[in-house]
């Protein structure tokens, strides 16, 4: 098969980009393949690529156009009316926190790659795309950069412009309700068009399945050394290996499908398409972002499997670039989209990443995450507090904040508050201190803990009552290869070059094995909200609830933490050994 039929299923050429393909015999244009001044997710502006061979007598064929799409509107949503003016009010500041998670997965190929691409029965890999001068007016570096590895890019909702209630308010000073109401509720029926379809028991099916990875395998996930700072992103985790399953095949995808609790390939398609749906937000009140990647070997040896790398861009959202592996140019490249996709946040990791020169493919998922607490702490009222570490007593920066009316959570082995952020719709923050004597490692694999960062119904108990804050701020970030991690809880297969099935997506597979699964996060909290990395928990002692009407939650010793979605999802779960 040619190369350039790798991709002709995924999209129509455009007459224009034919037109200027006959203009430029030696490159392809690119038609705005990254758009400038969007956010780390790729916003309205999408590109998409189809193989094209140049004239005769070339040795590598060249892919020579890329068209744009936009995000699809939206005909449906949710509707309010002016009874959300004082929400909408509290929501429109600017947001100031940010987490961001990064899985990279890196499958190398075999040892001595068979086959010479004319001979092979699948369908060799197409050359990279050369970008044409002049056609990347506006765009950065990195943009060029990646559009000429880019044959296809997934396609995303387009961002939401959250009203302006003050644009509203007259020189008077009376208020035009009546077209502030008109203005949100098309802006809320643009940013939720994606939940629209989403039926209910969908809904609960995808929070399960996320669930069974964090009750299975949550302790394994946070393992590492005593005194360090751990944290990992589930929903991200989960995104990732539902992609890896979808390229392996056999015994290898089937360890994969128990790990998440799922029956078969089908059945994990359709959640993961639902999970992505759910959490993707870009609304202007609310980013929660989620992108996807497929890095893949220009190298006509490799039989790629068309279908399935269709699929990964039309139920994961998952962008395709093809390049030299190990090359500095492509190690470039997929820094670049790490960092766009991540808004930077993670550049020391990222700056890490690169494709071995025996890489047969990568995947690569990330997640960025911002939002306001919704009762912000007074900066005034932040002071230098003691922590204890397991290294020592150490000084932090302590906010503090007092909850008349405060949810205040009780187990057999901890203490536990929620915080949640702006509006009271977009998720929540969970701190966990354990009682004294009881390790943060220790919780990780308790039964009540597991339920309440699940979200599901628990055994712990639950009073209302004024509590006072004492909560660290902080900056906490890991870096971990999680293969031995995901080897303990079952998946083998992948990583063994002699048992490995990976023929889901290259029809010459034999000899690819999965080699590293780079897991990158980073959580920060501040007085305004959750901006990136993991933080610091103050231990409070008691299994029952106290009798009095006040307590005092001092997060001033390791503890554990979870950041959930409005539906339940545990996005990122972390262990604070140090502030």
């Amino acid at each position: 098969m040619k190369p350039e039929e790798l991709f002709d299923t995924m999209s129509a050429i455009d007459d224009d980009i034919l037109e200027r393909s006959e203009r430029n015999k030696i490159s392809g244009a690119s038609d705005s393949a990254l758009a400038a001044g969007e956010t780390a997710a790729g916003e309205t502006a999408e590109a998409r690529t189809d193989a094209q061979e140049t004239a005769a007598g070339e040795t590598i064929a060249k892919v020579t156009s890329v068209r744009e799409t936009t995000a699809q509107d939206v005909d449906t949503g949710r509707k309010n009316t002016a009874k959300n003016t004082g929400r909408i009010i509290r929501i429109a500041a600017a947001l100031a926190a940010v987490v961001a998670a990064i899985v990279a997965i890196v499958i190398l190929g075999p040892k001595m790659l068979g086959g010479t691409g004319e001979n092979g029965a699948g369908t060799p890999t197409p050359a990279v795309t050369i970008a044409a001068e002049g056609e990347h007016y506006g765009m950065t570096d990195d943009e060029i950069l990646m559009a000429r590895f880019l044959l296809e890019k997934a396609s995303y909702p387009e961002k939401a412009e959250l009203p302006d209630f003050n644009d509203y308010v007259r020189a008077d000073g009376e208020v035009d309700y009546e077209g502030f109401a008109k203005a949100y509720n098309e802006w809320e029926e643009k940013a939720y068009a994606n939940l629209a379809n989403i039926k209910i028991a969908d809904r609960e099916q995808s929070r399960a399945g996320i669930a069974a990875l964090v009750n299975t395998g949550l302790a394994q996930l946070l393992a590492g050394e005593e005194g360090t700072n751990r944290v990992c992103s589930p929903a991200n985790l989960y995104v990732a290996l539902a992609m890896l399953a979808e390229t392996a095949n056999g015994n290898s995808r089937s360890q994969i499908l128990n790990l998440l609790g799922v029956e078969n390939i089908e059945k994990l398609r359709g959640l993961s398409d639902v999970t992505w749906n759910l959490l993707y937000r870009n609304s202007g009140a609310m980013t929660r972002i989620l992108a996807n990647s497929l890095w893949l070997r220009d190298d006509d040896r490799i039989s790629y499997v068309s279908a399935t790398i269709h699929r990964l861009a039309e139920t994961y959202h998952a962008s395709t670039f093809c390049g030299t592996m190990g090359s500095s140019e492509y190690d470039q490249a997929l820094q670049a989209w790490l960092n766009e996709q991540t808004g930077g946040l993670l550049k020391d990791f990222v700056a890490n990443q690169s494709l071995d020169p025996n890489t047969a493919l990568a995947l690569a998922t990330t997640i960025y995450f911002s939002a306001k607490w919704d009762d912000e702490f007074d900066g005034d009222k932040t002071e230098k507090q003691v922590f204890h570490a397991k290294s020592g007593d150490v000084e932090r920066d302590f906010m503090h904040q007092t909850d008349d009316n405060g949810a205040y959570y009780t187990g057999d082995r901890f203490a536990a508050v929620i915080r949640r952020f702006e509006g009271g719709q977009f998720g929540d923050m969970i701190f966990f201190l354990p009682d004294e004597g009881v390790s943060a490692e220790e919780l990780l694999s308790d039964p009540q803990v597991l339920s309440l960062i699940n979200a599901t119904a628990g055994t712990a108990q639950c009073t209302v009552l004024k509590i006072n804050y004492a909560i660290p701020k902080f900056d906490v970030a890991s870096d971990t290869d999680l293969s031995d991690s995901l080897k303990k809880l079952g998946v083998t297969d992948v990583f063994n070059e002699g048992t490995a099935d990976f023929s889901s997506v290259a029809e010459n597979s034999i000899g690819m094995y999965l080699s590293k699964v780079d897991h990158s996060v980073r959580v920060l909290i501040d007085e305004e909200g959750v901006k990136a990395a993991a933080y610091t928990v103050m231990p409070l002692a008691g299994a029952l609830p106290p009798s009095e009407e006040e307590v005092d939650f001092v997060l001033d010793r390791p503890f554990v933490f979870a950041i959930r979605s409005e539906t339940g999802i545990p996005l990122f779960v972390g262990v604070v050994e140090l502030p």
